[in-house]
């Protein structure tokens, strides 16, 4: 089994150790060959663009799909970040390639307000996270394909411990949120990999 796993700064692990980051912490935990392309600042039209080159071209059994963050701060419309996502899927699969789509979590708004100082409406940001995996569930209940909901874990964990144990700036996971990343790709993969 060789996996890509194409995404942002969340894939990628923005200001975390590389050994220390959920997707190599995932590999060797699993004993699996993950191949990290995420790319920090990126949306899903550019992890679209480069879906040739960095997916296809290492001829993996999976591919993660795990994008959308940054396309909604920049507020691009819903139906851009989904028909992208659905050409990756459509090119995977064409390539005989199994997707997983990984689905964004919510971001602090204070923290990332404070944090970035960007303008951005973080409240307005959240709602879209909120419909983003509402579609994306739909999407893939209805094609077969397997979620990975970090939104909802990640969501618990906040719900019983404090923000700055998860987030180090309201956007990006420290490395107990890291941690949490992983755990949840664990339970995900259960439908993929045999115990």
């Amino acid at each position: 089994m060789r996996m890509v796993f194409i995404g942002d700064s969340l894939t990628y692990g923005y200001r975390i150790r590389p050994d220390r980051v959920w997707v190599k912490q995932l590999a060797q935990e699993k004993g699996i060959e993950i191949i990290n392309k995420g790319m920090n600042g990126d949306t899903t039209g550019g992890m679209l663009r480069r879906f040739l080159r960095d997916v296809v071209k290492y001829e993996p059994t999976h591919v993660l799909i795990f994008g959308g963050a940054n396309d909604i701060v920049l507020d691009m419309p819903l139906d851009t970040i989904t028909e992208n996502i659905e050409k990756m899927v459509n090119t995977a699969r064409k390539e005989g390639i199994i997707p997983l789509i990984g689905i964004t979590m919510e971001m602090d708004e204070l923290m990332a307000s404070r944090e970035w100082a960007d303008g951005t409406d973080y409240k307005k940001a959240n709602k879209q996270v909120l419909l983003l995996r509402e579609w994306i569930l739909n999407y893939c209940n209805r094609n077969n394909l397997v979620t990975i909901d970090f939104y909802e874990a990640y969501h618990e964990a906040l719900s019983k411990e404090p923000v700055t144990d998860y987030f180090l700036d309201g956007l990006h996971p420290t490395e107990k949120g890291q941690e949490v990343l992983k755990d949840t790709a664990i339970k995900a993969f259960r439908k993929l990999i045999k115990e």
